[in-house]
């Protein structure tokens, strides 16, 4: 069987064809640029949707016959008509206008959502209220947008499913661990929450079939057949290889989750619960800060390498980078990484402090931004459970995890010693192949 994986992030949209298991090919494109300042214009959408289909056709080669299994980001969303056409442009959780006034009636969207009379709709998401969630960004489209009073419903989508929906002109099934992200989705009762869409769109939006069933198309010559797309957390999970309830994943990469395995949904103020496979869940802790923290100081000693050397291989800076990290050991410097919502402060700005006279070196700030980066995961990891004991295997995923030993090492310190553990690579591309094989196979 060969299956497609294609992954669209943040970052980068990843594709890979597997055949028996194994990755025969792949292709990394740059995800284009969120439109943040004119979202009503479907510029990026279109692109992504570009770069997929694209990046299907190049994987298949004269394949006649694929099954395709995407990921998408989580937190996200766009409106379009009954046709597939666009209303908006892709609606990633950076707008963020769930802190925005909304016209008239003096609150944000999140104000509004917080009100006790939906206090309990929102408990049974498993989603917390953020500014970036599509709940809390739907509500601000939906009043800000008197055009939609005059059209005809438009058509919820998660972004795997609007590429599902361009590329085989058929309604796609939306599964639930892209629905349960919205934050209007209820996970005890395995439906919409028809409360919050109430107040959220109204009667202004179709939300779409939760399920697992998959379309079949043709696409130029290439018969494919589609899974529902998964959210990009959960496939991951599946291919770093999360399965018992005592292994502990830590997903360090563009963004940062704790998580473990729950055979049945027990909500909790400490984290989230999230729907995961086989009739599983997973208590997590996200948005921790991590490669997207990272990115603001690293970016600074970018600036200076390339004032001075432009041609600066990116690869060298962070050679250089690791090894003072190294050599510095220890450090008075403290660093918070604050610098966007996260669960650890309600800070929005993070801070360099502790300064010592021969203390402020490249070492010095950076062996801090990593132990710093790693008291945060643990400071998640304990808020999931304190029993340290009852961790028998700890998996570490994402680019950040990969490639930094010292943020790995000092989690592995918390723990008991010798505990086994082990570092994924490719695990949401491997994740979308096992989820696939696992349905078709």
């Amino acid at each position: 069987m060969n299956i497609i994986a294609i992954d669209c992030g943040a970052s980068f949209i990843k594709g890979g064809l597997f055949e028996n298991g194994k990755c025969v090919s792949n292709d990394v494109r740059k995800t284009p640029a969120v439109n943040i300042k004119n979202w009503q214009q479907p510029t990026q959408i279109s692109q992504i949707v570009s770069i997929v289909k694209e990046m299907v056709l190049k994987l298949a080669d004269e394949r006649n016959d694929v099954v395709l299994c995407m990921s998408n980001e989580m937190h996200g969303f766009l409106l379009a008509d009954e046709s597939g056409n666009p209303y908006t442009d892709y609606i990633s959780w950076q707008m963020e206008f769930g802190s925005l006034p909304m016209i008239d009636i003096f609150l944000t969207p999140l104000e509004m959502l917080s009100k006790d009379e939906y206090s309990e709709c929102v408990c049974h998401t498993g989603m917390p209220l953020r500014k970036g969630l599509p709940s809390a960004n739907l509500l601000y489209i939906c009043h800000e947008s008197p055009k939609l009073n005059a059209r005809s419903k438009l058509n919820f989508y998660t972004l795997g499913d609007y590429i599902l929906r361009v590329l085989s002109g058929r309604e796609p099934i939306c599964h639930v661990t892209n629905a349960a992200a919205t934050g209007l989705f209820n996970i005890k009762n395995g439906k919409w929450d028809e409360k919050l869409i109430d107040v959220v769109s109204g009667s202004k939006v179709n939300f779409p079939t939760v399920g697992e069933d998959f379309l079949e198309f043709e696409l130029q010559g290439l018969h494919i057949t589609a899974l529902p797309a998964l959210g990009d957390q959960q496939a991951a999970l599946l291919g770093a290889g999360l399965r018992n309830m005592n292994d502990i994943s830590f997903n360090i990469g563009t963004g940062g989750q704790v998580s473990r395995i729950m055979d049945e949904i027990i909500l909790s103020d400490n984290y989230q619960v999230r729907p995961y496979f086989d009739g599983k869940y997973i208590k997590t802790i996200a948005h921790l800060p991590s490669g997207r923290a990272l990115n603001v100081f690293v970016g600074f000693v970018q600036e200076i390498a390339y004032k001075f050397n432009p041609s600066t291989p990116e690869s060298e800076i962070w050679s250089w980078i690791l090894g003072e990290a190294n050599r510095a050991k220890h450090s008075s410097v403290q660093c918070d990484l604050s610098f966007f919502s996260n669960p650890i402060s309600s800070r929005m700005t993070g801070t360099i402090s502790n300064i010592g006279e021969k203390s402020f070196h490249v070492g010095d700030l950076f062996i801090s931004v990593f132990r710093q980066m790693a008291d945060n995961f643990l400071w998640a990891a304990d808020k999931i459970s304190s029993e340290k004991d009852g961790v028998d295997k700890i998996i570490f995923s994402g680019g950040v995890a990969g490639k930094i030993d010292i943020i790995r090492t000092r989690i592995l310190e918390h723990y008991p010693c010798g505990i086994e553990y082990n570092i994924a690579k490719n695990e949401t591309l491997h994740g979308l192949m096992c989820y696939a094989d696992g349905k078709i196979g």
